[in-house]
């Protein structure tokens, strides 16, 4: 931890793809990191578990609420961990067995987003974070969208300032997608524009669609 730190300015990030070698939604934050330690602020990270747990910042990877981000996350998170091809087959199937009832109900009722589970881990852990620490700002970024559903509900508990940064157009024409899918980014991307403190969009594509 860079002396200091712990006086600084605190910030509670929100970032499903944190660590990720070669992801570009990890290297949007992390390359931001120093720049926010430079500024005396003190980043404390919610992430997913895909990437590489941070050995210098305060970093909480968690996984999915439910099945099917579950199944997501542990799949990629096995995968970079187990060298044998064999073990992490046997253990994916004998995952996909336990919970394929659960699974199946959550595709069925909650045919969205893969990981959008995960803003509700987000949620329980930054609670938790936000009663010992007292943020003054959250933030966050994408690309999975959970993480900015996380921070509308975390934001608007805690009355806490809030930055969505958007990398890609949310909702467009001819997006192949099921219409629940639609109608949940619909109405996550003007429940950003109207809550969110500030929106950050990487592209002006972005911006213009969701206007």
């Amino acid at each position: 931890m860079p002396e200091n730190l712990h006086d600084h300015e605190t910030w509670l990030i929100l970032s499903h793809a944190f660590n990720m070698d070669g992801r570009a939604a990890s290297q949007t934050i992390t390359d931001k990191i120093p720049h926010l330690i430079n500024l005396g602020i003190r980043p404390v990270i919610i992430s997913g578990v895909l990437g590489r747990k941070d050995a210098v910042l305060e970093h909480h990877q968690i996984v999915s609420a439910l099945p099917v981000g579950i199944k997501f996350d542990l799949r990629h998170y096995l995968k970079n961990r187990i060298p044998s091809r064999f073990t992490y087959r046997i253990i994916m199937l004998a995952l996909t067995v336990i919970l394929s009832p659960l699974y199946l109900l959550e595709k069925f009722l909650m045919p969205i987003e893969t990981t959008w589970s995960w803003s509700i881990s987000a949620y329980l852990t930054g609670r938790r974070i936000i009663a010992k620490q007292r943020p003054k700002l959250i933030y966050s970024t994408g690309g999975a969208y959970s993480a900015h559903l996380a921070g509308y509900w975390l934001s608007r508990r805690y009355n806490i300032p809030w930055i969505a940064e958007v990398h890609d157009p949310m909702v467009y024409e001819g997006q192949p997608i099921s219409q629940a899918r639609r109608n949940f980014l619909l109405w996550l991307e003007k429940t950003i524009c109207t809550h969110a403190d500030l929106v950050w969009w990487f592209t002006r594509a972005a911006m213009e669609r969701a206007r």
